[in-house]
């Protein structure tokens, strides 16, 4: 069973805020700057603030602030909670539980552990 039963976007994303406070956009920018970490997966913006509400909804990222959009609306900045902290290393320090799950998640722990962070 997956740790706190989610994804591995929403893991993926959980690591991204708990490395430095983001809004979704700030996320989807990570992914795709880390040539490591977007050879192993390509996501859609809207997946991610899914993932942000998710989080949100289990206590493990709060709004850090808001800053003015480029061209709309103000952008919430998510930071990690104590709980999302833990969660987020306990993570990147577990082993697949499936083997049909292996090749994608440690691509995408190695990236997200090693990479320039």
């Amino acid at each position: 069973m997956r740790l706190n039963a989610l994804s591995l976007l929403d893991q993926i994303v959980l690591v991204l805020l708990d490395e430095e406070p983001r809004h979704g956009f700030g996320v989807a920018a990570a992914i795709a700057a880390d040539e490591a970490l977007s050879m192993a997966i390509s996501v859609h913006r809207p997946l991610i603030y899914r993932s942000i509400d998710r989080l949100h909804a289990a206590g493990l990222v709060e709004p850090a602030r808001t800053e003015p959009g480029e061209r709309g609306a103000p952008r919430t900045v998510w930071r990690t909670t104590a709980a999302g902290r833990d969660a987020s290393l306990a993570w990147l320090g577990t082993t697949v539980p499936h083997p049909r799950d292996a090749r994608l998640e440690l691509l995408v722990t190695l990236a997200l552990a090693t990479g320039a962070r």
